[in-house]
């Protein structure tokens, strides 16, 4: 059984009170999860985090590549900057420790009772060493969905049990069926672990997809599925200072937009596949212009894809739109504050199924524009009909059957365009709502003024970061609480390197292959050379380690002769106390950058 309790955080005395589906539950049980009283919740101390530095270095960039990887972004700076935890470490990719230091470049550390907490951004590599010396409290991946990484770092090199959460995102592409959700059915999880869902929609998508993909498990496998994590609800949230009402004039000057035409703006990803069909935006604007007494203009923004974005623009001048549109793609992220200023209605009638929260929604709500959006899978909750904006009715029929066969063989393009082109938003009223809005100011500024007050309510980062902390502190309560199921050695993921792969090479070094410096390797011990180890592989391999290895062999070369290899090692684990793992990976290295020779001079 799938837990899906809603935790949520009401602020007292906001403007708008939370949706029913946010009210918070503290100290309920569920049936299947444990109950934990506020008397056994402690205060979280050190958090692990699994951060990808996917995509451009930009802490919010909504233009470029996966909007997972934005949003994963922004959640992490929200978490350093309004987070109260006083240790967070930050593990990423030793290949991408320079691009995540200048994400996180110029960030505050977090503080609890005023003191400045301790934020550190360690290479994943330093996963086995950090976590049998620290208590850590929880450890999250705020990119997607998977469990199995931190379940197998738990396992295997943790003596206590912390919680491990992560963060759903785009669940529709079908690839996902094996890479992701088989990965969560297989995972070692506990009560204390959780996958948090932006959205009512998306969470009962989700569900339905775990139930239907576990009942699959079970009848391919013949054996009941494992049990399934708790789903849990937090929207995601945007800085409510960055993204706040402008002036208006200042910034149709910055963007040299006109100051006489009323603007409407669509920004998001400008391709078909994973975001939205813009032929009906064309068509109910065309609509809208015959309508409305003042000539409208609009705005198309985002990171576009060259060819369909020029189809964009042509269907537009067929239809006679060419002096009533323009495009910004393709911008700097710095540019969206002033976009959505610019702007007097933003409208987003997005059909794909990739689509699972709408954070533009939420950031043009916040600088006090209202929204005219598809009622499609998040965007429903975001917005309140007719108090923060409008939802425009979509249509959707079970026509997919073919398509579901074949899905398999396509890539993820394919399928997604062909989804999104069985959903309809309905364009006249799209058209409706937009000129209702265009005709009356007063009711664009009443509806924009409450979207504002409802991000502050609900999605303003300092609100979103403690649902999120509360909630990893019932987790933790919940972790102390519990014993150690019989371990489960989670060995399918641990790749077998060496064993599968030694066909691949001309010869296999074993503890009697004889070693010996090399020329260049005798320049190094005198001073006279330098390492050319590359940054990303100090993950394993360290300066100190090879001059030690180098040092080594310093006798045999002072006599003239070599050393069998498994003396040698067995002598840096003794002097330098390496494992046998690292002293034969150093000589190794050694003899790839002919600091060293395997083997007999001459030998083949």
């Amino acid at each position: 059984m799938i837990s899906t309790r809603s935790l949520a955080f009401r602020r007292p005395g906001a403007v708008i009170e939370a949706p029913p589906w946010e009210e918070a539950r503290e100290g309920e049980g569920t049936g299947d999860q444990p109950t934990v009283s506020r008397e056994t919740r402690l205060p979280l101390t050190r958090a692990g985090i699994f951060w990808s530095a996917e995509g451009n270095p930009g802490v919010t960039d909504s233009f470029y590549g996966s909007g997972k990887y934005v949003a994963a972004a922004s959640w992490t700076q929200a978490l350093v900057r309004c987070g109260k935890i006083r240790h967070l470490d930050l593990f990423a990719p030793l290949a991408s420790m320079e691009r995540c230091r200048h994400q996180l470049a110029g960030l505050p550390a977090p503080a609890e009772g005023g003191e400045a907490a301790a934020m550190r951004l360690l290479p994943e590599s330093d996963l086995p060493r950090q976590f049998p010396a620290h208590p850590y409290d929880l450890v999250h991946d705020p990119t997607g969905l998977d469990l199995t990484r931190g379940s197998y770092l738990r396992s295997r090199f943790s003596r206590q049990i912390f919680p491990i959460t992560c963060a759903q995102m785009g669940i529709s592409y079908s690839f996902d069926l094996h890479a992701t959700f088989v990965k969560l059915l297989t995972a070692q999880t506990y009560p204390c672990d959780a996958i948090v869902c932006s959205t009512p929609s998306s969470r009962q998508s989700m569900e339905k997809r775990l139930t239907d993909i576990a009942a699959r498990y079970s009848r391919a496998w013949d054996r009941p599925a494992p049990p399934l994590p708790r789903l849990e609800l937090i929207p995601w949230g945007v800085d409510a200072e960055l993204f706040a009402p402008r002036d208006q004039g200042i910034a149709r000057r910055e963007l040299n937009l006109p100051l006489d035409r009323p603007i409407v703006l669509c920004m998001g990803r400008v391709r078909i596949q994973d975001k939205m069909d813009w032929t009906p935006l064309l068509l109910a604007f065309e609509r809208v212009r015959r309508q409305v007494k003042s000539r409208p203009l609009l705005v198309l923004a985002g990171g576009a894809d060259p060819e369909y974005s020029e189809q964009v623009v042509a269907h537009a001048a067929q239809l006679g739109l060419g002096s009533d549109l323009r495009t910004f793609f393709n911008l700097p992220p710095a540019c969206l504050p002033s976009l959505y200023a610019a702007s007097d209605v933003f409208v987003s009638p997005a059909d794909s199924p990739s689509e699972s929260f709408g954070l533009t929604i939420v950031e043009a709500m916040a600088c006090g524009r209202p929204v005219v959006a598809s009622d499609w899978d998040g965007y429903k909750e975001l917005i309140v009909q007719g108090e923060t904006g409008f939802k425009v009715r979509t249509d959707w029929a079970d026509c997919l059957g073919e398509l579901n066969r074949v899905a398999p063989l396509l890539a993820w393009s394919q399928q997604h365009l062909h989804v999104g082109q069985s959903v309809s938003v309905d364009v006249g009223q799209l058209a409706g709502y937009l000129a209702q809005l265009l005709e009356n100011r007063e009711l664009r500024e009443r509806i924009g003024q409450r979207g504002r007050a409802r991000v502050e309510a609900l999605y303003a980062w300092p609100v979103v970061i403690r649902q999120w902390e509360a909630l990893w502190t019932e987790l933790a309560a919940i972790a102390r609480s519990l014993e150690r199921q019989q371990e489960d050695p989670l060995d399918y993921l641990q790749p077998n390197y060496f064993a599968h792969f030694a066909p691949y090479a001309s010869r296999l070094i074993d503890n009697a292959t004889p070693v010996c410096l090399t020329e260049r390797g005798k320049e190094q011990l005198a001073g006279r050379g330098s390492f050319f180890l590359h940054p990303w592989a100090r993950g394993f391999l360290h300066p100190g380690y090879l001059q030690a290895a180098l040092g080594a062999l310093k006798p045999a070369e002072w006599l003239g002769t070599s050393l069998p290899m498994g003396k040698l090692v067995e002598a840096l684990r003794k002097r330098q106390g390496m494992s046998r793992d690292q002293a034969l990976m150093h000589l190794m290295w050694l003899a790839k950058y002919d600091l060293i020779a395997l083997g007999e001079e001459g030998s083949p």
